[in-house]
């Protein structure tokens, strides 16, 4: 939707293109022709996420740099302004261009006003938000769902990172075993911020994380709950996570066999 550092007019894709990714660029270019700050700035904005969250996209995806509508190729397009240099989003990294659609997503999502929420939506689907992000940039993603779902959103999330079911298995144990949020705040390492007390005990009190791995049989696709994550449970579909830690744990064992061996 962003290819060239612009989003795509719903008009400007070809015939092929599905209806929700033609959908998705043109309700991203009218956010940004909307003007979501004075001054062409896209991120970091004030008025835009919780302070919290943005400073951990800052330090984690953007590494401080700023992101801004820059008009001089006579279109306005996406640029990075970072130590003294002006980066095209051709040259981005591949998870800061990839997480950008997401940024933009998020701002319509939360809109900056008194109203938690979209009143017309009541789910948010969201496929593979890892995409080329490092582990801790995942956490930080993972952080702005965690407030996705304070507002009372519901999110379905497919995913292929260990780091997103690392956290399931964690908010679970804790979930039903102690109500204090400080877990949380070590766990994504923010400070205790009265926002952020806000998230973390909504989604302790009063969320849950189910969890289902797809699998084929007899070239059918079949779901299957794998909530508990148990490592320790029979069933490697759960045992392993649906195969995400199956590499991990062959890994550990074929190590351990030969270490044991010198």
């Amino acid at each position: 939707s962003i290819a060239d550092g612009r989003p795509k007019s719903f008009m400007e894709f070809d015939a092929s293109a599905p209806y929700v990714l033609r959908q998705f660029s043109e309700t991203l270019r009218q956010l940004l022709q909307s003007n979501i700050t004075s001054t062409n700035a896209v991120f970091p904005v004030d008025n835009r996420l919780k302070e919290p969250l943005r400073k951990s996209f800052s330090e984690s995806i953007f590494h401080e740099g700023r992101i801004m509508l820059d008009d001089r190729t006579g279109q306005k397009k996406l640029r990075m302004e970072v130590d003294g240099m002006s980066v095209p989003y051709i040259t981005w990294s591949a998870g800061q261009k990839e997480f950008m659609p997401l940024l933009l997503g998020f701002y319509w999502l939360c809109p900056p006003s008194s109203t938690a929420r979209r009143n017309s939506i009541s789910h948010v689907v969201i496929e593979e938000p890892e995409m080329g992000l490092h582990p801790q940039a995942i956490l930080s993603v993972i952080l702005q769902i965690l407030d996705l779902l304070s507002r009372g959103y519901k999110v379905i999330l497919s995913t292929h990172s260990p780091v997103v079911l690392e956290f399931a298995w964690a908010f679970s144990i804790l979930k039903k075993t102690t109500s204090d949020i400080a877990p949380l705040f070590e766990l994504f390492n923010v400070p205790k911020d009265g926002r952020t007390k806000k998230i973390f005990e909504n989604i302790i009190k009063s969320k849950k994380i189910t969890t289902y791995y797809f699998h084929r049989t007899n070239e059918k696709v079949h779901a299957k709950n794998i909530s508990s994550l148990d490592a320790g449970n029979d069933d490697k579909a759960i045992s392993e996570w649906g195969g995400i830690s199956s590499f991990a744990t062959t890994a550990a064992d074929i190590v351990s066999k030969y270490i044991s061996k010198t």
